[in-house]
């Protein structure tokens, strides 16, 4: 027996958290489903799709199947997502940040309940944005997770539409990643297509696409049949895909010269006047910003724009050394002397520039001798060189903001004050910002310092037609989280630690 999940989640309760191309998904990705004779039954949660009815539905069937034996389970998700911490979560229709385990669906509890079916192959394609706290020295936490997770599964096929720190786009018809999904089937030359064959489609469509990249695990074959495509799939897809204008417009690419490539990716750059237009209406986003609920109650929100640079600014640099994006930043150097051991018989301008690798070689070939002597100063001597090391990142332009903070001021004295570090960055085609949370102690009176060390978050937009609202939204969600968590945190062990004893009964 072979099962499908259909999860689509569309109503946020808020017109701009609603995601209507979500709707248009689910009913594609149903139509594949429900076209094959490969699925024997299929389950669609794309109305009341509340985490009490979604849970309840997803269970139910779960039971219902269980003591059955299974061959495949394919689960599917459109909507946002949510990495956070350690655990990856399916926002529901009335997601609430201060409720995040009753208001989701864990990617963990989804693990077990399919677990449950036994099933020989178990199949999940998720189409969403996995915004979380993904810090640039972990930006492979999320594929490790992944891989971690892949191992509760005999056979497995993990497909999910966008890096950690990236969005994934839809129109008012289908999100891109479904989208293609969509195209792989219903352009496939052969009438049975593999996952093999969707995952290498999907990849080739997406190669060129900064913005957005899907990425797979997989612990499988390369043998298991994804679908059957019959011309009435391949009709029945047409119709989420292709209307007149866009089969006229697909069909006038094909002979395009490059002159004329060059010209439609042109489109994406902007003058010096759209692309300060833009920035300065997500400058401007964050002054309207308040804290609403319980936050609310707890802090009011002062937002500075300073010229400076951020603090530990190493890190940026770093990544802008190892980038090859064209944004108007560069790294910044220091000179740091160090020292190292070489040989004195070898002491030469090749000496002085051996590598600390080089010498490990070295001293592997001698053997162990030539470590215990490494002491003897008759053989060694310690040589100083100077080398460059990264201090920091310059913004190379005229930026009207170099650096966003936003203060959590709180209203209590027993509450402590957080704050958010933006740096934004622009390209021609992108904006690109990194951010921290930090939380502030209080060493006086007066005076605060940062609790912990920062860490650097990342994302990048395009510039042209920037979705400045969203961007700002979701940073902004995620440090009302970090807030949150960390009240919480705290109450919630002062309220067990206060809580009476049970008295036992004599």
């Amino acid at each position: 027996m072979n099962l499908g999940i259909v999860l689509a989640v569309s109503d946020y309760g808020n017109p701009q958290n609603n995601l209507p191309g979500c709707d248009a998904d689910g009913k594609a990705i149903s139509t594949i489903l429900k076209l094959n004779d490969k699925f024997n039954d299929i389950l669609v949660l794309s109305e009341n799709t509340t985490s009490a009815n979604v849970k309840t539905q997803l269970i139910e069937f779960i039971n219902k199947h269980k003591e059955q034996e299974i061959e495949e389970v394919v689960f599917y998700y459109t909507g946002h997502g949510d990495f956070s911490g350690k655990e990856f979560y399916f926002l529901l229709s009335d997601y609430d940040s201060s409720r995040r385990k009753q208001t989701t669906l864990e990617n963990a509890e989804l693990d077990n309940l399919l677990k449950n079916l036994g099933a020989k192959v178990t199949v999940k394609i998720v189409d969403a944005c996995h915004s979380g706290q993904a810090y640039i020295k972990d930006s492979d936490v999320f594929d490790k997770y992944l891989n971690e997770t892949k191992s509760s599964f005999n056979k497995c096929y993990f497909m999910y539409s966008s890096q950690v720190e990236q969005y994934s786009y839809q129109d008012k018809s289908l999100s891109f990643f479904t989208k293609s999904i969509v195209d792989a089937v219903k352009e496939h030359s052969s009438n049975l297509i593999r996952y093999k064959d969707v995952i290498d489609f999907v990849s080739d469509s997406f190669e060129l696409n900064s913005h957005q990249t899907p990425f797979f695990v997989v612990q499988a074959d390369f043998t298991e049949p994804f679908c059957t495509v019959s011309e009435s799939l391949r009709n029945a897809l047409s119709k989420f895909t292709e209307s007149d204008d866009l089969v006229e417009e697909k069909e006038a690419t094909k002979f395009l010269s490059i002159v004329d490539r060059i010209k439609a990716d042109a489109e994406r750059y902007c003058t010096k006047e759209e692309a300060y237009e833009q920035f300065s209406k997500f400058v401007e986003k964050f002054s309207e910003f308040s804290f609403d609920g319980e936050l609310g109650q707890l802090y009011t929100c002062k937002v500075s724009v300073n010229d400076g640079s951020s603090i530990s600014p190493q890190v940026i640099g770093n990544w802008l050394e190892a980038s090859d994006c064209n944004y108007f930043a560069q790294p910044e150097y220091r000179d740091v002397v160090k020292s190292k051991r070489v040989l004195r018989k070898a002491r030469s301008s090749y000496a002085t520039a051996l590598s600390t690798s080089t010498f490990s070689r070295l001293a592997a070939g001698f053997g162990a001798n030539l470590l215990d002597d490494i002491d003897d100063e008759t053989k060694y001597e310690t040589v100083r060189y100077t080398e460059k090391e990264v201090s920091g990142y310059k913004i190379t332009i005229d930026q009207p903001a170099e650096l966003i903070e936003i203060l959590a001021e709180p209203k209590f004295p027993n509450v402590s004050a957080g704050k958010m570090f933006i740096v934004p960055l622009l390209s021609k085609t992108e904006l690109r910002i990194f951010y921290s949370y930090v939380h502030l102690t209080d060493n006086g009176w007066t005076g605060r310092t940062i609790k912990e060390k920062i860490k650097w978050l990342t994302k990048a937009m395009p510039l042209k037609n920037l979705n400045y609202i969203l961007l700002s939204d979701d940073v902004m969600t995620g440090f009302s989280q970090h807030l949150l968590d960390a009240v919480n945190k705290i109450y919630e062990i002062k309220s067990k630690e206060m809580a009476p004893e049970k008295e036992e009964n004599p």
